[in-house]
């Protein structure tokens, strides 16, 4: 039992090794200004876990520790949502955020 729990508290320490902090901040495209109490909604490319999110603050900030892999990343304002990397709500389908070991993809603007 004993050496059942030094191997899962290994693998606990070993899984946040591995990972990988995606941060940034959501702002107003036209004046810069942080956004407040905006939905950020993190999603991984393979179906096996629903999307991560969290809202804002004043300082419009973002943080999510996740495994190297391929996600999306959405806002949600005011019952529209715009895929980070797009002009504009609904115009494409945004850019991926790729983590690893050798890509950090933070901290990121999020233009609204």
């Amino acid at each position: 039992m004993k050496s059942r729990l030094i191997l899962i508290a290994g693998l606990v320490i070993a899984a946040r090794a591995q990972a990988v902090p995606v941060t940034g901040v959501i702002v107003n495209a036209l004046s810069g200004s942080p956004m407040k109490r905006v939905r950020i909604i993190l999603g991984a490319s393979q179906p096996r876990s629903a999307p991560s999110f969290i809202v804002t603050a004043d300082d419009g900030r973002f943080s999510f520790d996740v495994p190297p892999g391929k996600y999306s990343l959405a806002a949600e304002y005011a019952g529209v949502r715009q895929a980070y990397g797009l002009a504009g709500p609904g115009l494409g389908f945004g850019v991926s955020i790729i983590t690893g070991a050798d890509q950090n993809p933070g901290p990121l603007t999020f233009r609204w």
